[in-house]
């Protein structure tokens, strides 16, 4: 039984869920390259070992020719990364996130993200609590959001670092 996936110098184009990971497993990806996809990368936790994973995001593009939706249209919600209940994914090098209408969005989830290059991205992360008990703690760091509706918007997190970002460029 497989548990992962792994992607290193790979694309993955044109698919409406290019990975779906909906009962927890591993991802590893390296210079990897998401293109033209309804939804990039899709995980949900499974109980019994999702916890003892590491998830990796290493110098990946997410990009989209043209951004699939503005703010004030009205389709479908596309996503490049979408998190719920995960609490062990890294994001290392500098992962580019390149028009779209979500670039991260995360349910009950923890990470941290520095170096990161948002460009024309809606939403570029919209980070939510669902369960009361749950901390977010995130920490953004050095990252650099141009053309957005919303550079970070986090929903009763707590904890959270957000340092050294540059922003540019708010679109009404």
């Amino acid at each position: 039984m497989s548990t992962g996936a792994g992607f290193t110098s790979s694309s993955i184009e044109n698919a409406v869920d290019a990975v779906a990971m909906n009962s927890g497993g591993q991802i590893v990806t390296y210079n990897a390259r998401f293109k033209n996809n309804y939804h990039g990368i899709t995980m949900s936790p499974n109980n019994l070992f999702s916890s003892q994973l590491q998830n990796v995001i290493n110098s990946t593009t997410f990009e989209n020719p043209t951004p699939l939706w503005t703010a004030n249209a009205t389709a479908p919600d596309d996503y490049f990364i979408y998190l719920r209940g995960i609490k062990n994914i890294t994001f290392v090098g500098t992962n580019y996130f390149k028009n779209g209408t979500y670039g991260i969005t995360s349910d009950d989830s923890k990470f941290n993200l520095s170096n990161a290059n948002f460009n024309n991205v809606t939403y570029s992360i919209w980070s939510r609590k669902v369960n009361a008990g749950f901390s977010s703690e995130h920490v953004f760091d050095n990252n650099i959001f141009q053309t957005f509706f919303y550079a970070l918007r986090i929903d009763a997190g707590n904890l959270d670092q957000i340092t050294n970002n540059q922003f540019n460029t708010l679109v009404v």
